[in-house]
């Protein structure tokens, strides 16, 4: 029996059980299941014959011990496990129109934003967004800036805010900001000074409990390298504890601190980018951690051109291995026909089927501006085999239980048992007789057909019993 809230096809959704120790052992109650998270494996489930049986998110074969039925359950038929997301068949749809973003400068042209999302808000507003003004490719009015956001779509300047947030530095210029929280729940806002003289570049910090009052700036990597290697599009992500800062066009790096304050002193790793077109390098990217899996959005340059696709990907363990596969190209509407730009992306929203993100990114066209879309990746089945049915039904569940949805049940007596107000129940049969449910009533539905697919329905609204009838596939 599969346990869902939805009618189920192959390769369709499966829902989620409660979490179960990586032991694959029930827990004793609610409160232990709380206070063990670290432990916990998160999955699919599903129910064999009205009992708990776990199958874990994985991308290798399980053991016998990650399918163990909890609730005194046994499995009688070892599901093949769940993929991970499908990341090769992913598309999103270019923004038809620019968002209205309001600049200190007054010009409304904009460039590389950096979003957060807060599903509870912070300090009043879901959205926050880091950006600078950018007309006409005037890099002195590149001076990252706040705005916010309820809607994804509308952005104010926040009240107290008093925009660009960071000044032009005496020489050269600012760009590239990367907005973050960090584990103190501080907001920090980083961002790369350029020399005039393109010979050096550091990347600086500033941080804000409330998004309204922002500290001094600290530099947090000093990079005097620059003409062998960038500090172009520094993203930070938050992993372990630490704080992971990954920077650089044409070859990505990677450093790692403790400290948000500083990557000073410490190890410079080098990534491997996978799925790049041929002749094009990476330009400027975002990034968001999901759980705890990396996902990467990549403009691309070839030639002389800075942006003709974003593409979509995701890290290794590692975090240093990124395997990219193409997501939007630019083009089709008057903002984006000559380039796309750097993309920000947050998760709105998670389930057993798949992340919905939100991607806001630069394109140039009548010059740089920032629309809005969405799109999501969706968890997919491998394989999953149909549970055996022992011929009693649940009649439990007001969202619907569901038998053999692969292979159809060939019993012709069922029986009900714990029936509840609103239940019902779906069964897969192929049958040469017409089977029959014990304590329930036959209704009108479809004309029963002997050795074809067909659903048995079984519901309880009320009244004397049950009441079941055919219906064809």
């Amino acid at each position: 029996m599969i346990y869902s809230k939805y009618p189920l096809k192959v390769l369709q959704e499966v829902a989620p059980f409660p979490p179960i120790q990586n032991t694959a052992s029930p827990y004793i109650d609610e409160a232990a299941m709380h206070a063990d998270q670290a432990n916990q494996l998160e999955g699919y489930g599903y129910l064999v014959d009205g009992v708990g049986a776990f199958t874990y998110l994985g991308t290798v074969a399980g053991t016998a011990a990650d399918y163990k039925g909890f609730g005194g359950g046994t499995l009688l038929d070892t599901p093949t496990i769940l993929s991970t997301y499908d990341l090769q068949n992913i598309k999103a749809n270019n923004a038809p129109i620019p968002l209205i973003i309001p600049t200190y400068d007054g010009s409304g042209k904009n460039v590389h934003p950096s979003v957060l999302y807060f599903p509870n808000k912070f300090n009043g507003w879901y959205y926050w967004m880091a950006i600078t003004p950018y007309p006409n490719g005037d890099n002195t009015k590149e001076n990252p800036s706040i705005i916010v956001s309820n809607d994804k779509y509308n952005w104010v300047v926040p009240s107290g805010v008093t925009n660009p947030i960071v000044d032009k530095p005496v020489d050269g210029f600012n760009s590239d900001p990367e907005l973050i929280q960090g584990y103190d729940n501080k907001l920090y806002l980083y961002w790369r000074e350029k020399d005039s003289d393109l010979t050096y570049e550091r990347l600086y910090v500033i941080s804000s409990i409330d998004g309204i009052t922002w500290s001094s700036r600290t530099l947090v990597y000093d990079n005097l390298d620059y003409a062998t290697q960038n500090a172009i599009s520094p993203c930070v992500i938050k992993k372990d504890g630490d704080y992971h800062l990954y920077y650089g066009s044409q070859t990505m790096l990677r450093r790692i601190s403790s400290n948000p304050l500083t990557f000073e002193g410490v190890t410079e790793e080098s990534v491997s980018v996978i799925g790049m077109p041929i002749g094009s390098n990476i330009w400027h990217y975002g990034m968001r951690k999901v759980d705890n899996t990396l996902y990467c959005i990549v403009n691309d340059t070839l030639g002389s051109s800075i942006g003709n696709n974003l593409l979509f990907g995701v890290f290794d363990s590692t975090g240093l291995i990124l395997t990219l596969n193409p997501l939007i190209n630019k083009g089709g509407f008057a903002w984006n026909t000559s380039a796309l730009y750097r993309p920000s992306f947050v998760a709105l929203k998670t389930s057993y089927k798949g992340i919905t993100f939100g991607m806001w990114y630069s394109a140039v066209g009548s010059g740089f501006m920032t629309g809005y879309t969405e799109f999501s990746i969706g968890a997919v089945i491998e394989k999953a085999k149909p549970l055996v049915s022992i011929g009693s039904i649940a009649l439990n569940n007001i969202y619907g239980n569901y038998y053999n949805m692969w292979t159809a049940s060939t019993l012709t007596v069922f029986t009900l048992d714990e029936i509840e107000l609103g239940g019902y129940s779906i069964i897969k049969i192929n049958t040469a007789t017409e089977p029959s449910v014990t304590g329930a009533t036959k209704i009108k539905g479809s004309t029963f057909i002997q050795n074809t697919n067909m659903y048995l329905n079984i519901q309880y609204i009320g009244g004397n019993s049950p009441e079941y009838y055919f219906t064809e596939i």
